[in-house]
């Protein structure tokens, strides 16, 4: 059990957790979660990389050297690391847990019921969708909330995907 103060600086009431194992460098690729968290305005000290061990932990630090101070040593096996995750964060802290494969988040424009557009959420938007999630849950006394993870074009048939997507 890790002994954390882990809380949201500045004011705000949430933190990322990112479990990664083995993909030092894919975590750090332009595309991926930590370029889309750069995009979205989130700062590093909201940010917390959890790698498996102490080998993990120094590879993570060479690759993405001090730029993103959490990175933090928890367990081997991610059932057991998102425990450690749940344990590492006070109670009552709204966590945010991402995948360490995240190239972007999806956002439906339009109407539905007729035929919408699915185009990246705009910059800062993730900020603003995390801090409605975490109102919401607090107002209906609720405790868990998700996105879809599929960008599956056929997962909804009334949405036209990006050209840039396949």
């Amino acid at each position: 059990m890790a002994a954390a103060a882990a809380t949201a600086p500045r004011g705000l009431d949430f933190v990322i957790a990112i479990p990664s194992y083995r993909r030092e460098n894919m975590i750090n690729a332009r595309s991926m979660t930590l370029a889309l968290l750069e995009r979205q305005g989130i700062s590093r000290d909201l940010v917390y990389i959890f790698v498996a061990d102490a080998d993990e932990h120094g590879r993570y630090t060479a690759e993405l050297g001090g730029r993103w101070p959490n990175i933090i040593t928890g367990v081997p096996g991610l059932w057991r690391q998102r425990n450690f995750i749940t344990d590492f964060f006070p109670e009552g802290q709204h966590v945010v847990s991402l995948d360490d494969d995240v190239e972007e988040i999806l956002r439906m424009h339009g109407n539905p019921t007729v035929r919408a557009d699915v185009k990246p959420l705009h910059a800062g938007g993730l900020i603003a969708l995390i801090e409605d999630a975490g109102r919401k849950m607090r107002r209906l006394g609720l405790f868990l909330w998700a996105l879809n993870v599929s960008d599956n074009p056929y997962s909804n048939a009334l949405c036209t995907p990006p050209a840039h997507r396949v």
